[in-house]
C-alpha cells in the first residue's frame, strides 16, 4: 500500500511539472528567436527574495523547455514540486555571453547567479546575473572559465584565472588578485572550515590556512564528475557503476548502482543525494532507497545541478 501511495505521489508530481502554468496554447514557431522564452511551457518565475521560498532549500539546474532553442536556469523544491524559472534566455544572454558552458552558481542570498560561457566570437568569459536589477555584468580578466565560489556575504566571487586567484567585487564590478592560499581546495566543507581537493586517486583535506589535514587514498577514478556533502564525509562519483563513498571507509562504497545518476548533488545536511537520469531522483544515503520525484518533458535533459541552502537571516 505504501509503495502505491509513493508511486502515485511521484506520478502526480511529474504531471504537475508537465502542465504547470501553461497560459498560452501555442508553441514557439520554427522562426522564433534563439533567446525567446516559451509561451507554451510558461513556468512561473522564481522570486529570489520571497521570504517563504528562502526558508526552504531548493535544487537549481540548467534546462530548456521542449520548444526553446537556448537553456534557462530553473529550480524546484527538494520534493520535486514547484518548478520555477530562475532566469530565462531573454535575460541570461542579454549581455556579452551567448552560451552557458559551466554550472551556474547562486549567491548565498540568491540574488546573483555567477555564470561562465562564450560570447558571439567564441571567447570564454564569466558573467554575473543580478536578479534584482535584471542586469548582466561581464567579469573582466577571463581566459579560462572554471571553478568559481561565492563568499558567504554574497558580495564577492572568487575564481582562478591564468593560475592566479582573483576576487570580483559585485558592488563595484572590480577585480583584484588574492594570495593563492586563499583557495585551499575546490570544495568548501564544514561551513568553510575545511577544504577538499581531488587528485587522480586520492582526496586531500586542508584547513583554512592550506595545511594538509588528511590524505585519503581512493580506489576509484577521481577525474569524473563529483559531488561532496557539505560536512565533507561523503563523495559521489559519476562513473560506471555510480558510487557514493564514505571517506571514513573508502574501500567499500555505501551505494553502488550501474544506472544513470548524472549531475549528482547533496542536499544541505548531506543525508540525501539528488540526481538526474531519466527523471529527477533522490537517494537516501542511510537506507540506500532511491525515489523518483518528477520527470521533465523532453527532449532536452537537465544538467548542472546545484543545491540552494535556506537563506540565513542576519
Amino acid at each position: 500500500m505504501a509503495s502505491c501511495v509513493s508511486r502515485a505521489a511521484a506520478l502526480a508530481a511529474a504531471s504537475l511539472l508537465s502542465v504547470a502554468c501553461r497560459k498560452v496554447v501555442d508553441a514557439l514557431p520554427p522562426d522564433a528567436g534563439k533567446f525567446e522564452r516559451s509561451r507554451l511551457w510558461n513556468y512561473p518565475d522564481e522570486r529570489w527574495d520571497d521570504p517563504e521560498s528562502q526558508k526552504e532549500a531548493r535544487l537549481q539546474f540548467v534546462w530548456a523547455t521542449p520548444d526553446e532553442k537556448s537553456t534557462s536556469i530553473f529550480s524546484v523544491k527538494l520534493d520535486g514540486t514547484d518548478l520555477r524559472r530562475v532566469v530565462g534566455p531573454e535575460l541570461l544572454y542579454s549581455g556579452e555571453a551567448k552560451t552557458l558552458e559551466e554550472t551556474p552558481l547562486r549567491s548565498p542570498d540568491r540574488r546573483y547567479v555567477a555564470c561562465a560561457g562564450e560570447n558571439a566570437q567564441a571567447r570564454q568569459l564569466r558573467y554575473v546575473v543580478d536578479l534584482k536589477t535584471r542586469l548582466v555584468r561581464t567579469i573582466p580578466t577571463t581566459t579560462s572559465p572554471g571553478d568559481m565560489r561565492w563568499t558567504p556575504d554574497s558580495r564577492r566571487v572568487l575564481f582562478v584565472d591564468d593560475d592566479k586567484l582573483w576576487q570580483y567585487e559585485v558592488d563595484s564590478s572590480t577585480v583584484t588578485p588574492l594570495p593563492a592560499m586563499a583557495w585551499p581546495g575546490r570544495y568548501a566543507v564544514d561551513g568553510g572550515r575545511r577544504f577538499l581537493s581531488v587528485r587522480e586517486h586520492s582526496v586531500v583535506m586542508r584547513d583554512q590556512s592550506g595545511k594538509v589535514i588528511k590524505v585519503v587514498d581512493m580506489p576509484y577514478q577521481m577525474n569524473a564528475d563529483l559531488a561532496v556533502s557539505d560536512d565533507g564525509r561523503y563523495v559521489a562519483i559519476d562513473q560506471v557503476p555510480f558510487v557514493v563513498v564514505d571517506l571514513e571507509n573508502p574501500g567499500k562504497p555505501v551505494f553502488s548502482n550501474p544506472g544513470h545518476f548524472t549531475y549528482p548533488v547533496f542536499a544541505p545536511g548531506g543525508g540525501t543525494l539528488f540526481f538526474f537520469g531519466y527523471y529527477l531522483g533522490a537517494l537516501d544515503i542511510a537506507s540506500g532507497e532511491v525515489k523518483e520525484l518528477a520527470r521533465l518533458p523532453g527532449p532536452w535533459a537537465p544538467s548542472s545541478t546545484t543545491a540552494l541552502a535556506p537563506v540565513r537571516r542576519s
